[in-house]
């Protein structure tokens, strides 16, 4: 059933494709747009840039230069976004194969099938799987972390540690959201009681070979910016817009504010501009605070994660199916879906693993919290969600089927 499943959502997102145009994202979405550019400029020149950028830390450098590979493979722009938007198909159905087997781990097959289900039909995923956004193969390699470290616990080795090591620096190298997993992984394993002795050596190798794999990153950032820039330096532009949003996150005036920034005076260097916004953000949060601090509080602990969580990004219509649809059932999914995340990390046959989905899902809904609460940003964990919904659905069929069963006996113990 997997591979029909598979089948289904490798069509849905080839109709897709088809449905908005291959050219569709170059209308006006900016980030898709300047992933490509980026590519483009990366292939041509080998260097890193971002927007009118030439050398810009404002992103992980892996997406631009894994997309760069397909514009060496033809020179027709038509066709390189072609094997692009292929490509983000392939890493879309390949997202929602190891949800399957996340879901089959924690409960079965049954489990698996339905998380997947979920996943396929997703309108919001659909739609964005669609676009050139880093998100489509960090989710990717969010579930894959995910997978190798329930299998760590499972059984421990140095095979599955170096498994491990390679998916989450390519995922690392893609978004820095990857960092986030780090404490829910270590917490999950020490409560599975994974060897102490082997965890702390693994430990040891993991940072070493985290030094040596970021090293190139940060020895080329130095030499452009003249500063330690360990990720991105683009921390700034979301904590900034961030302390405009109370419920939505666009059309709050952090633009404009931006605008007005930038008329003062706006630095050559990226990190310079970014400590100006992170500066601009905090002295900001200060007079909101001393103005009103009960509004703080509420846009910061419900309101942008709130947006996060239950405004979907899809900003155009799929198949012609309205938002106002979409945005009710993902609400619905959302809300269901953390809630249940919460139980069953407490009381399940598997709270373990549900309680490092709910970690992970804690780590990015912080994030969301203190930057900008964007929906786009917490799409790759929306599956932990779906494994939480299909956990329930799986318990309840088997109430109804023992249920039946006992009708059934004793139906058939009567004396008449």
């Amino acid at each position: 059933m997997i591979w029909w499943l598979l089948l289904v959502a490798a069509l849905i997102r080839a109709a897709s494709i088809v449905d908005k145009g291959v050219l569709y994202d170059q209308g006006g979405f900016d980030d898709a747009v300047r992933y490509l550019d980026s590519a483009r400029v990366f292939s041509s020149t080998g260097a890193i840039s971002f927007s009118d950028t030439p050398h810009s830390a404002y992103q992980m450098p892996g997406y631009a230069v894994l997309l760069a590979l397909f514009f060496r493979l033809s020179s027709n722009p038509l066709v390189q976004v072609l094997l692009i938007k292929i490509f983000l198909l392939v890493v879309s159905v390949a997202s929602i194969y190891v949800l399957y087997l996340i879901g089959k781990r924690v409960d079965g097959v049954r489990v698996g099938l339905v998380s997947a289900a979920l996943l396929t039909f997703s309108l919001p995923h659909i739609y964005t799987g669609n676009l050139t956004l880093s998100e489509n193969p960090f989710t990717l390699g969010l579930l894959a972390m995910t997978l190798l470290v329930i299998r760590m616990a499972d059984r421990p080795s140095w095979r599955a540690f170096f498994a491990l090591m390679v998916v989450s620096f390519a995922s690392l190298y893609v978004k820095q959201a990857a960092v986030g997993l780090v404490v829910p992984a270590l917490v999950y394993l020490l409560i599975r009681r994974y060897p102490r002795s082997l965890l702390l050596r693994q430990a040891g190798v993991a940072i070493a070979i985290g030094l040596i794999v970021l090293a190139p990153w940060w020895v080329r950032n130095y030499q452009v910016f003249g500063t330690f820039v360990p990720f991105t330096s683009m921390d700034g532009a979301p904590f900034f817009e961030g302390t405009f949003q109370r419920f939505q996150p666009y059309g709050s005036g952090s633009m404009q504010a931006i605008d007005e920034l930038k008329g003062k005076g706006w630095p050559a260097s990226e990190v310079d501009r970014n400590r100006i916004l992170a500066d601009a953000g905090r002295a900001r949060i200060r007079g909101r605070w001393s103005a009103d601090p009960q509004g703080v509080l509420l846009s910061y602990t419900v309101m942008k994660p709130a947006a996060a969580w239950l405004l979907p990004f899809y900003w155009d219509r799929v198949f012609g199916i309205s938002g106002y649809w979409v945005l009710r059932i993902h609400a619905a999914l959302s809300v269901l879906g953390l809630v249940l995340l919460g139980l069953f990390s407490v009381r399940s046959s598997s709270r373990a693993e549900f309680l490092f989905f709910f970690m992970n899902v804690g780590v990015i809904t912080v994030g969301a919290a203190y930057y900008l609460g964007l929906s786009r940003y917490v799409y790759p964990f929306m599956p932990f969600l779906y494994v939480a919904i299909a956990y329930l659905v799986d318990r309840t069929v088997s109430a109804l089927r023992h249920a039946n069963g006992v009708t059934g006996a004793e139906a058939q113990e009567s004396p008449s």
